[in-house]
């Protein structure tokens, strides 16, 4: 049988939870993993034999290494083929079960089926479920020769890729929309593209002029890319966002010099910080302490700092008096939501790029 990237995606988080929980915790109770290691399937004997014998039993999958395998393969938006003894060991092994009453219950056609329905409503409630006859969705073997019977009749179980299509289209869509509204100066109309619940998050706290505020240096915003679309749930899908953003820097003699300092400057690098300090207090902005010292050395550190620290407008220049026009290169992860049939941006955070050897 085939699972699409989203079911598998939610199939092996589960798996990887259950299995953690109850044997990994047993078997090293003082070792921690970070969530969905692959690790946990390979890195004792003791727990590759529990993984073989309580749901590989049986099956064509001889090799524990098959759920992290399909899950790479899952985050790449691919399609994944299991077996269906594996996926009904699984999920029973999750404590899914098939109805007492169900008639012919003990068919492993029937009884996966069955299983995938009920994780499918208790882990992902709004998934797709399409009744069309796909053909090449689900199959099992048959005692009859080796030949892959298809069934007669089956409910087929996956988010269609027309509909993924046009949800991806219907973000790419949103995000163009919000980005060229920034980019012309409609704030309150980008505004209205967002959640409220993102809309009510630091640092904005529900307050549409905080947000216009935001872009106060701003001078326009070109070269738009959106790439990478992945539909994580029926509702939510992801997207890279990359633009070229001209600001009206402001910087300072002491934030300026912080770029040139090598590790033997790290006395001079203290007194430069505590000068920027009492910049910044001195034009009312408050936490200087809580900035990463990283954001000091980025192009944008004076906008990070007055909008962090809440510095008046107006006093943005006794902080840091030199302006000059930049381009700064911004590169994000922009999450979209489905609310009440309307696609709106409910994330957007930055994505650290490392720099080349």
């Amino acid at each position: 049988m085939q699972m699409d990237a989203l079911m598998y995606r939610a199939f092996h988080e589960r798996l990887w939870n259950v299995f953690y929980e109850k044997e990994w915790k047993r078997l090293n109770p003082e070792r921690r993993l970070k969530t969905y290691a692959p690790a946990l399937w390979t890195l004792k004997e003791s727990i590759t034999y529990v993984a073989r014998t309580k749901i590989l039993y049986n099956t064509r999958h001889k090799d524990e290494r098959i759920f992290d395998r399909r899950y790479q393969e899952a985050k790449k938006g691919a399609m994944c083929k299991l077996d269906p003894l594996l996926v009904c060991n699984a999920l029973e092994y999750m404590g899914f079960q098939v109805e007492q009453y169900l008639p012919g219950r003990e068919h492993l056609q029937v009884k996966t089926r069955e299983l995938i329905k009920s994780f499918l409503a208790e882990t992902l409630p709004d998934y797709r479920l399409d009744e069309e006859k796909l053909e090449d969705m689900f199959c099992m073997l048959v005692k009859n020769g080796g030949q892959a019977e298809k069934p007669a009749a089956h409910d087929v179980i996956k988010l269609t890729m027309t509909t993924q299509l046009d949800n991806q289209e219907a973000v790419k869509a949103l995000i163009s929309n919000f980005y060229e509204n920034v980019g012309v100066g409609r704030y309150a109309d980008a505004w209205q593209l967002m959640t409220a619940d993102f809309q009510n998050r630091t640092p904005w706290n529900g307050n549409v002029d905080r947000f216009i505020e935001g872009y106060y240096n701003a001078v326009g915003l070109n070269s738009l890319t959106i790439f990478d679309l992945i539909q994580k749930l029926p509702s939510v899908v992801d997207a890279q966002v990359c633009f070229n953003d001209e600001i009206a820097a402001y910087t300072s003699a002491d934030l300026a010099a912080l770029s040139s300092m090598t590790v033997a400057d790290t006395e001079k690098f203290v007194q430069c910080i505590g000068a920027i300090r009492e910049k910044v207090q001195q034009a009312g902005g408050q936490g200087f302490d809580n900035i990463e010292l990283y954001k000091l050395f980025e192009s944008g550190a004076s906008e990070y700092i007055w909008y962090r620290c809440g510095i008046p407008t107006a006093n943005i220049e006794m902080a840091f008096p030199t302006q000059r026009t930049i381009v700064i290169k911004r590169l994000y992860n922009c999450s979209c939501k489905l609310f009440e049939g309307k696609w709106q941006i409910n994330s957007i955070r930055g994505i650290p790029v490392q720099s080349v050897r």
